[in-house]
């Protein structure tokens, strides 16, 4: 016979925090030290984003494979957070107290991993939430159930098996067309806890309790540790579909590499644009008169952002720095930076000048102001991709 423990303290301590995490989230209480918030007013997307959420576009292109587990901590508000608990913390507590400790944060873990994945291929808006995990748990309680019916305490019997079974189904069929839902979320987790299912096991307590060798423990730890390193490493390959860089040939006079799994399109004003898997960065590049050179921020204010600003689809336009930035070939590119307003978004578009024969090229980059610094290396190694396109070259996009 299993003997529950008094209290599932792990499962306890994940509801705190994320009722923690919420208050923060909610009433800016508590800051992240890891994105200090700008001024200004804040937008729900990006402030889920500062806490934690998955985004597809900063996996691929800044690496952040982390946001795979923070993302299951994080909810889009109170009401979201009270239904995921509602299921979340009678399942897990009825798993942590008849599971072995290591086994039960082994399935916490490989599960957040396998949701996360899952979301990132097929879900490439901004997703948050502990449901994937509340999947997970739900259908490794059915196989423990049907596994170990005869060991489980009379009392807990309804936490396992068939009777499970109602409540999974439910939340399933609960979903179906709802474009708020983070399906692919869901269904990794529900996979991820039939394959852990059978190999979960329970936790004899008592004064003859068996003793579990640390051979063996390391073989279920080994991996998942391997599982989880392998995703935190390969997610943002993953995120872009596996993606390299395609070099473009644009107007016959130069040549850009964009970044793997960024969509070209042409821009309001007709430029070539290529835009992130979030729609929310995007880069252009495009030729300009000889003039601007001598006057940059003054053409890019009136013929790119001008016209823009004129319709009503930025506002608030200010120049806010300005220099010189490096080559790979010895020479340089005149640097301007604007801050403007979309969609009560706060970006900034980071333009550079680049001095050709046939005249000159600016390559502009537009990205959400809190996620500048973020996009530094990818700006980088677009600036130093542009070439001039030499006679015979093919176009490759």
């Amino acid at each position: 016979m299993v003997y529950p423990p008094p209290t599932p303290w792990l499962t306890l301590g994940l509801c705190v925090g994320l009722v923690a995490l919420q208050g923060a989230l909610a009433h800016d209480l508590v800051p992240p030290p890891w994105s200090p918030l700008p001024a200004g007013p804040r937008d729900p997307q990006l402030e889920l984003v500062r806490y934690g959420a998955r985004s597809a576009a900063l996996v691929a292109d800044a690496g952040e494979s982390w946001r795979l587990f923070t993302a299951h901590f994080v909810h889009t508000g109170w009401v979201h957070l009270f239904f995921n608990l509602v299921f979340f913390l009678p399942v897990a507590a009825a798993l942590e107290c008849v599971l072995c400790r290591l086994d039960f944060s082994l399935l916490l873990l490989f599960s957040a991993g396998s949701a996360g994945l899952v979301s990132l291929l097929c879900t490439p808006e901004i997703s948050v939430g502990v449901s994937g995990l509340v999947f997970a748990l739900l259908s490794a309680s059915v196989l423990v159930g049907l596994r170990h019916q005869r060991l489980l305490h009379p009392a807990i019997h309804r936490h396992f098996g068939l009777a499970v079974l109602p409540f999974l189904v439910l939340l399933v069929l609960s979903g179906l067309g709802n474009q708020q839902v983070d399906h692919a979320s869901h269904m990794g987790g529900l996979v991820a806890g039939c394959v852990a299912g059978p190999w979960l096991r329970l936790e004899a307590r008592g004064p003859r309790g068996p003793r579990r060798s640390r051979r063996g423990d390391m073989l279920r730890v080994a991996p998942v540790a391997l599982m989880t390193c392998v995703a935190l490493v390969g997610a943002p390959r993953l995120a872009h579909g596996g993606q390299l860089p395609i070099r473009y040939r644009c107007s016959d006079l130069f040549e850009v590499e964009a970044p793997a799994g960024w969509a070209p399109r042409f821009g309001p004003l007709g430029e070539l644009r290529f835009q992130s898997s979030s729609a929310l960065v995007s880069a252009s590049i495009y030729s300009v008169p000889s003039w601007a050179l001598a006057q940059p921020q003054l053409w890019y204010e009136l013929h790119k952002l001008g016209p823009l600003l004129r319709v009503g689809e930025i506002a608030a336009l200010q120049p806010v720095a300005r220099g010189e930035s490096g080559r790979p070939d010895g020479g340089s590119a005149l640097w301007h930076r604007f801050r403007f307003r979309r969609d009560n978004r706060v970006f900034f578009a980071d333009v550079f000048f680049i001095a050709a024969p046939n005249g000159p090229i600016a390559l502009g980059f537009e990205v959400p102001a809190e996620w500048a610094d973020k996009y530094a290396k990818t700006r980088a190694r677009m600036l130093r991709s542009v070439a001039i396109a030499r006679p015979g070259d093919t176009h490759a996009g």
